[in-house]
């Protein structure tokens, strides 16, 4: 559950946000504790679309997960009494053979996209998620399919990071489900889910939303999906980017590019006075293979929003982040600097091109000069990872195919 400071609900990401605004002094150390101590008030996932929550949206517009659960706060009675249902649903479902693979159809994968990553402006993060999932599930699915499902499906939905409210205001305005009916004429209804009812079925009882959290398709915060696919010269094979949380003003940007081979290398350089206004961080070797294992990056975009600086900043990482973040934040480079990618010829001071209305991420250099960086370029020695690390880097694929390993 969110607390309220200063007028505005709070939770757990808020420290991270305050961080940079203490270094900066612009809050004292006294509040900032404060803030550290009422921003996670018990169990539960932050009040809002992170990962967390995005992926708890995402079983349940699958069909997976019982209708209502998303929004349904952990400290909730309902939720010992859907726990309960859960349950005797699980029986009913191992008697009569129906397995996942009933429900995991082309088309309940289509229906999660459009309601989980687009109407609610969910974490980047579901894109990887989702595209593991259909490939263990055999279903075919990649990266095109969100740019076309996005391009064809509004942002409905005004919850925090792309939005204003929390999930304790989307359950009293009806959940997921409202959100779903709202998107209702875009979705496969006939889709089966774990209750033994079809979407059809299920959403014939939900009244059309009316409240402030849950818009319908005709008042849309955005005619298009929370999040869209980026190319370009520094992401020929694609890159993502959460255009719901992006302001205004940086859907086109062009800046110069600071560039970081860690996160925290980037954090530092932030709170040190090394990356100003009217620059591009550029944070690589992030990927699947090069972290290995796409770590979540949250820290630096968080300062960045905590000093003020999210409409000046852009990020562009082959890396994945938190999905607490706002900002123009691209990330998923594809392919990631570890193999090989374009991501390896930016230099500090190059020019670097954002356009999100045109899908384009460019590095600002003549094809000439390209090609020479690509013949000139050493890949610098790395520390190897151990273990089992070493097989997931040597075996994993790329962030478009849901990092996915044989392994």
């Amino acid at each position: 559950m969110p607390k309220r400071h200063n007028g505005k609900d709070i939770m757990s990401f808020d420290t991270s946000y305050s961080f940079s605004a203490k270094k900066e002094g612009k809050i004292s150390g006294k509040e900032y504790q404060w803030i550290e101590d009422n921003s996670c008030l018990g169990n539960g996932a932050c009040p809002m679309f992170g990962t967390a929550l995005t992926m708890a949206a995402v079983a349940e517009s699958l069909g997976l997960s019982l209708p209502g659960i998303t929004a349904t706060a952990a400290v909730d009675a309902k939720i010992q009494r859907m726990a309960e249902e859960a349950g005797r649903l699980v029986v009913k479902l191992v008697n009569e053979n129906i397995r996942p693979s009933a429900i995991l159809t082309r088309e309940a994968f289509e229906n999660a996209i459009r309601v989980s990553i687009m109407g609610i402006g969910g974490s980047a993060n579901g894109v990887l998620h989702i595209l593991a999932v259909a490939r263990n599930a055999g279903v075919p699915l990649c990266i095109d399919d969100f740019e076309r499902l996005s391009n064809d499906t509004p942002f409905v939905c005004d919850v925090r990071p792309s939005g204003t409210y929390t999930l304790e205001d989307l359950e009293y305005d009806g959940g997921l489900t409202a959100v779903m009916k709202s998107l209702e004429s875009k979705l496969n209804l006939d889709c089966m889910t774990v209750t033994g009812e079809t979407w059809r079925e299920i959403l014939e009882h939900v009244p059309l939303p009316t409240g402030k959290v849950v818009h319908s398709m005709e008042d849309a915060l955005s005619r298009q999906g929370g999040l869209v696919v980026m190319k370009g010269n520094l992401a020929p094979e694609g890159a993502v980017v959460k255009q719901s949380a992006v302001a205004s003003e940086m859907r086109r940007f062009t800046g110069k590019a600071k560039v970081f081979d860690a996160e925290i290398d980037a954090c530092n350089a932030l709170l040190e006075g090394r990356i100003q206004s009217g620059d591009v961080c550029v944070i690589r070797f992030c990927g699947p293979k090069g972290d290995p294992g796409m770590r979540a990056m949250k820290y630096f975009l968080h300062m960045v929003c905590g000093l003020g600086l999210d409409k000046s900043i852009a990020l562009v990482t082959d890396g994945r982040f938190s999905g607490t973040i706002k900002g123009a934040a691209i990330g998923h480079v594809v392919p990631e600097a570890a193999a090989g990618g374009p991501l390896c010829l930016v230099r500090d001071h190059d020019l670097i091109s954002i356009d999100i209305d045109k899908r384009e991420v460019n590095l600002v250099i003549s094809e000439e000069e390209m090609e020479a960086r690509k013949e000139s370029y050493v890949m610098a020695d790395r520390v190897p990872p151990k273990g089992v690390l070493t097989l997931y880097s040597k075996s994993v694929t790329s962030a478009n195919d849901g990092c996915y390993s044989g392994i």
